[in-house]
């Protein structure tokens, strides 16, 4: 249990340069005072992509992702692009560890149209700067400068969610990291289905990081019932594990509830 609650508080810690040496940049001693004094920390999708990539191995984690613009998509609001911009975010993670160039560069394509979309205070989120930005990471994948690209991914991030908080949109900002989060397990759980390792399944117990977005999903009365529903279930199967190993059943119920997911992100 120890190893998931590092990383649940502390995947911020997992750098470009951890990817790159393959190594922690932090010891052990630390890691047990930030666990003492630091509140919550929201996991990253790079954190999660590091920690498979260690478990199960080297994966296509293209087979999973939707890499296609879907035309007929429709939003009805800067929530619901929110929620889509941390999927395609999380997308952006998986794929960069899988040195995936071609779909890498389609996703990026996608996350500068839908930042084109999302107005805050009569200003677009894809600045001049953000946008010289995408550019920048667009080159860095076609030179295939992957730990670069991780780390211009997290900066992205990073500067979007300090936008919406910049703007007083904190609702903005948590449906963005839950579309993140849900995009990145649904992507665990699909990495655990298809190559199944029953030690390493203690990654997906993560009951303390599902009731702080239930939490803040309440809070800050965010209307979303289809969200509530599936943190909901997803929170329900955990529930029942024994010890800290799922089942290839238990792993299955995930994989039902996220492909429902999957239809509203």
């Amino acid at each position: 249990m120890k190893r998931i609650l590092i990383l649940l508080s502390l995947s911020i810690a997992i750098s470009a340069d951890t990817a790159k040496k393959g190594e922690d940049i932090i010891s052990q001693a630390e890691i047990e005072n930030i666990m003492k004094e630091s509140s919550f920390v929201m996991p990253s999708a790079g954190a999660l992509a590091n920690s498979l990539n260690s478990s199960l191995g080297d994966i296509d984690w293209s087979k999973f992702i939707d890499v296609k613009v879907n035309p007929n998509k429709k939003y009805s609001s800067n929530g619901d692009r929110a929620l889509t911009l941390g999927v395609k975010g999380a997308d952006s993670y998986f794929l960069a560890i899988s040195k995936d160039k071609d779909n890498l560069i389609s996703v990026s394509s996608q996350i500068n149209l839908i930042l084109n979309d999302i107005i805050l205070n009569g200003r677009s989120l894809n600045t001049k700067s953000r946008k010289k930005k995408l550019k920048k990471l667009k080159k860095l994948i076609k030179r295939e400068r992957w730990s670069i690209v991780s780390e211009e991914i997290a900066k992205l991030k990073e500067s979007i969610n300090r936008n919406f908080l910049d703007n007083r949109k904190e609702n903005l900002s948590i449906l963005n990291s839950i579309g993140g989060w849900l995009e990145g397990y649904r992507l665990a759980v699909e990495g655990f289905r298809k190559y199944y390792n029953k030690e390493e399944s203690a990654i997906l117990l993560q009951e303390e990081l599902i009731d702080y977005l239930l939490k803040e999903v309440k809070k800050r009365d965010i209307q979303r019932e289809d969200i509530v529903s599936i943190l909901s279930d997803i929170r329900g199967v955990l529930a029942k594990v024994k010890g800290y190993e799922l089942s290839k059943e238990e792993i299955e119920k995930l994989s039902n509830i996220l492909s429902v997911a999957k239809k509203i992100l």
